[in-house]
């Protein structure tokens, strides 16, 4: 009998835990808590937060907001730049923000910029659309507001002027840059089961709107984590 008994637990101290596959993602801005499970592999998927396009007002493009980072550990997908400001007395082009910065993961893809305002063609900059992820805003005409980037990570669209003429006085705003996209795969011990780690994900940045009248820029979309086992 008490053979038997040793036995059993000696089966029970050797058998292996079996992984069940599973997933999670994280979309809504902010901290989030993952507790890690039993795993073989854990891949995770990061995207920034898009970029705001550019608004105008009579007076100048003013700027916007920039997107958050997402991140999980040193996975990082930095999030985009807002459309930049400019004087309207000097350009009449809005110039379009930068993509975010990746890094950490096995693979690291830089976002999209987005794109500068063309008063003479005449049409704002579309937003920079995100790695593996939402398109950005597309462009707007005359006194029409910037369109938001698509989630997750697209930049926000330029706002569109008006008044265009050989000579324009009108102000065409550029697009917000696209967030960064990153991901790693970790194998079994890289992370221990039961462990929780905080999930960031970055917002996306606010539209320029610089007072009345006013043709404010596109949102940019909120990040993501995806964590797939």
């Amino acid at each position: 009998m008490l053979r038997i008994f040793v036995a059993g637990i000696l089966f029970v101290l050797t058998t292996p835990v079996f992984a069940v596959a599973g997933s999670q993602t994280y979309s809504s801005p902010g901290t989030h808590t993952f507790t890690v499970p039993a795993y073989g592999s854990l891949t995770v998927k990061a995207w920034g937060g898009g970029g705001g396009g550019g608004g105008i007002t009579d007076a100048s493009i003013t700027g916007a907001g920039e997107g958050g980072d997402s991140s999980f550990q040193n996975v990082r997908a930095g999030g985009g730049l807002g459309a930049l400001p400019h004087d309207a007395g000097v350009s009449v082009a809005g110039v379009g923000g930068a993509g975010g910065i990746a890094s950490g993961g096995d693979i690291n893809i830089d976002g999209n910029s987005g794109q500068n305002g063309n008063p003479y063609d005449p049409i704002s900059g579309a937003g920079g659309d995100a790695p593996n992820g939402g398109s950005g805003g597309h462009s707007a005409r005359s006194l029409e507001g910037g369109h938001p980037g698509s989630p997750p990570g697209g930049g926000g669209g330029g706002g569109g002027g008006a008044d265009v003429g050989p000579d324009p006085e009108a102000y065409f705003a550029g697009g917000g840059g696209s967030g960064a996209y990153a991901e790693r795969t970790f194998y079994i011990n890289q992370l221990s089961a039961g462990v929780s780690i905080p999930v960031n994900v970055g917002g996306g940045g606010v539209g320029g709107f610089g007072g009345i009248p006013s043709v404010p820029g596109g949102a940019g979309a909120p990040g993501r984590v995806s964590i797939t086992w």
